[in-house]
């Protein structure tokens, strides 16, 4: 590659990066306007603006909460307050940037399997995988994560390719640990790390390799700071989060655990992946064959991680966002696994050159495919959080006296826009709610206790809860209840007038 080429594809990436998010924001701002496909996006805001504005970190006026997951994406979101910026034109600017570097990351990844002349269609690819756009519009921590996980994947190779390197496994940990602070389920890469520094120490004659401590103690540094920091806001070492999801989805633990497996498997092949299946299972099976260990670990964490949120969090609505962070491993592993494959094929030269050409056109065209339904599918989901939870909190901040009481489930929006105080039905910042989150008898005497005015919360999501109860207001928009959810609707718990 010469010096001007390679400037070329420096260049590409953030173009592309920056042509594959304008793509989406146009088609969404053409319809419901520009907003987030998810109402947590509105917590870290809340959260972000707080902490410029009271110096504490709060969800709610005045008490101190743990209801961000994500410490440091929601510390990346002050700037937009401190510089008073429009936090849509922020956010974009953030997911613009961990796009980016997530192509830059995938190159450098191929590189390390010498694949060096596929690197950069590979990561061109990824820039427009239709999970990795809507997860860098959304707002939330997700691709930031994702980037994360790549780059923990991408310093355990080098630091396999560098076993008795004890600074750089502390460096390694210290990431791991930094990777915390975007979501705990982060440390699961301690996993890896500490298997391959294991590995390293039979691989070498003196076999007196103590890398691992190294690693462990690089990792103590900022992973005690989180769990200090979690303890400060929440009283607990996790965030009241982790908590409060696990119970509020309790039910779908009664479903068989292989059920759930294969239902989170499958999410990463919603797309163009799919053709990228065959690879996958190559790459694995020559891995085990070749005792090819990085990669064999790297498998293992991502089926590992499938098993996790199965066990714990088994949902995989809005398009699995919590399993896109995980997506990367098998596809990038896929699309290495599908390089190696076509390579090993033992047909004539123009033969494998009709398959490579039939197989990339294929692969191309799914993936611009399933760019446009993504960007529809962000259209839909960005017009249902700004026709049912926005409007709603903009008409409590106008409708509704600021002494009443109220009791909301989803509380993004509310949070921001209405800047009141209120009780979370979902735990996130009452993490009180958590032992009877599905309990409505309990919720009722709850809400009495509390002499709540009004209950805000989609009516389809409890069954007996608000029976009776005369509605205040409903947003009446059809979107929503076109795509099989319901409208945003204010019970008043005592009578209205």
């Amino acid at each position: 590659m010469n010096q001007s080429t390679g400037k070329l594809w420096r260049l590409g990436l953030p173009i592309l990066s920056l042509v594959a998010l304008s793509g989406y924001l146009i088609v969404s701002s053409g319809s419901y306007g520009l907003g987030y496909p998810l109402d947590d996006a509105w917590i870290h805001l809340t959260y972000a603006r707080n902490i410029v504005n009271f110096g504490q970190w709060m969800f709610l006026p005045g008490v101190v909460s743990g209801g961000s997951t994500s410490p440091l994406w929601t510390l990346l979101l002050t700037p937009a307050f401190i510089f008073q910026l429009q936090p849509i034109l922020w956010t974009t600017f953030l997911g613009f940037l961990c796009l980016t570097c997530l192509g830059f990351l995938t190159r450098k990844f191929l590189e390390q399997q010498e694949l060096k002349s596929y690197a950069v269609g590979f990561a061109f690819f990824i820039l427009l995988e239709w999970h990795f756009v809507w997860a860098a519009l959304s707002g939330m921590e997700t691709l930031l994560q994702t980037v994360g996980n790549l780059a923990a994947a991408v310093v355990l190779f080098h630091g396999y390719q560098h076993k008795t390197n004890s600074w750089l496994w502390f460096l390694t940990g210290v990431l791991i640990g930094a990777l915390v602070w975007i979501r705990p389920d982060s440390l699961t890469w301690m996993g890896p790390a500490l298997v391959l520094t294991v590995a390293s120490r039979f691989f070498l004659e003196s076999r007196k390799s103590n890398v691992w401590l190294f690693l462990l103690v690089g990792f103590l540094i900022p992973f005690t700071g989180y769990l200090f920091f979690n303890h400060q806001v929440a009283g607990s070492i996790w965030p009241t989060t982790m908590y409060a999801k696990q119970a509020e989805y309790q039910a779908q633990l009664n479903i068989p655990f292989l059920s759930r497996y294969l239902q989170l498997f499958i999410l990463p092949f919603i797309g163009s992946s799919i053709l990228l299946l065959p690879g996958l299972v190559y790459l694995g099976v020559k891995s085990i064959r070749s005792k090819a260990i990085p990669i064999l670990v790297v498998y293992l964490w991502w089926l590992g991680m499938v098993g996790l949120y199965a066990w714990k969090l088994p949902v995989s609505y809005q398009h699995g966002r919590y399993m896109i962070p995980i997506m990367i491993i098998p596809i990038l592993c896929g699309l290495i696994g599908s390089a190696e494959l076509v390579q090993s094929l033992r047909v004539s030269l123009v033969w494998k050159n009709r398959l490579v050409f039939g197989g990339i056109s294929l692969l191309i065209g799914l993936q611009f495919a399933f760019y446009g339904l993504g960007a529809n599918a962000y259209r839909q989901d960005v017009g249902v959080i700004e026709s049912e939870m926005v409007q709603t909190a903009k008409w409590v901040a106008e409708n509704i006296p600021a002494d009443k009481n109220l009791a909301v489930h989803d509380i993004g929006a509310m949070g921001f826009y209405s800047r009141r105080n209120f009780v979370d039905l979902a735990g996130l910042i009452n993490p009180e709610v958590i032992p009877f989150i599905r309990n409505e008898e309990q919720l009722a005497v709850f809400l009495d206790e509390k002499n709540m005015d009004y209950v805000i919360v989609f009516p389809n999501w409890y069954n007996n809860l608000l029976e009776n109860k005369e509605i205040l207001y409903t947003t009446n928009n059809s979107l929503s209840p076109s795509l099989g959810g319901g409208n945003m609707t204010i019970f008043c718990w005592k009578k209205c007038k």
